[in-house]
């Protein structure tokens, strides 16, 4: 099985996030054997010349509900990242110009049936609809996220799962699924949490069927950066 997440120390995993790797395993007589494959283009970094990546792993045994982490990871010590070992090796690495530009087109022309009398029912023609979008990721200096949309299609995104709001006083939270705010979504405290923050900074799934929008997220130095402007 293969997943990939966002990590963040208050909010846990993140798994709206969705992003290009491959992965192998093989089990031989001395034991398993993973290899995992990540674009850089997949990754935001800001490039230098000799980079130092931090790095965690960890096995997961279902049969002992066990974790085994490398390098070691106390639970005396909050928090996991600070823990992590690191990765060099890595030079003069960029993920290259990404611009992603996702152009959508759709018709339909369906009948209905006009039953408000039940002794004639017939069909009832509708017009011919047609819908046309746009929807476009581009990259700045390695670091920085421009996503745009107009007339955005949300149609393939998977529905919500139900949940009980029987005597229940707070608010209702559904995690967010529509591609154009899933990037760097933590910035705006917008995490797959499960729970609802009063907190954080914007509610995404608050905006309804937007026209078009404009999102640019990304890192300067040790400032992580933040707009959106849907409409």
């Amino acid at each position: 099985m293969q997943a990939d997440a966002l990590w963040t120390e208050d909010g846990g995993a993140d798994y709206s996030f969705d992003t290009v790797l491959d992965s192998r395993s093989e089990v031989k007589e001395q034991g398993f054997l993973i290899w995992m494959s990540i674009a850089f283009r997949s990754l935001r970094f800001h490039p230098t010349p000799d980079p130092v990546w931090g790095v965690t792993l960890m096995r997961y045994i279902a049969g002992n509900d066990e974790g085994d982490y490398w390098p070691h990871v106390s639970s005396r010590i909050s928090g996991r990242l600070n823990q992590e070992g690191t990765v060099s090796g890595f030079e003069n690495v960029s993920p290259g110009r990404n611009l992603q530009f996702i152009p959508y087109a759709s018709f339909r022309n369906f009948r209905a049936v006009d039953d408000r009398d039940p002794r004639q029912p017939r069909f009832n023609r509708i017009n011919a609809q047609g819908k046309a979008g746009l929807d476009a990721k581009i990259v700045f200096h390695d670091s920085l996220v421009l996503d745009t949309t107009i007339n955005p299609d949300f149609a393939q995104v998977e529905s919500d799962e139900p949940q009980n709001t029987v005597n229940q006083r707070f608010e209702v939270f559904f995690p967010e699924k529509r591609p154009f705010f899933l990037e760097n979504s933590n910035f705006f405290g917008d995490t797959n949490s499960g729970v609802f923050d009063r907190s954080r900074l914007l509610f995404t799934r608050r905006i309804a069927a937007p026209t078009f929008g404009s999102r640019l997220t990304g890192k300067q130095g040790p400032w992580n950066l933040g707009f959106c402007l849907p409409a």
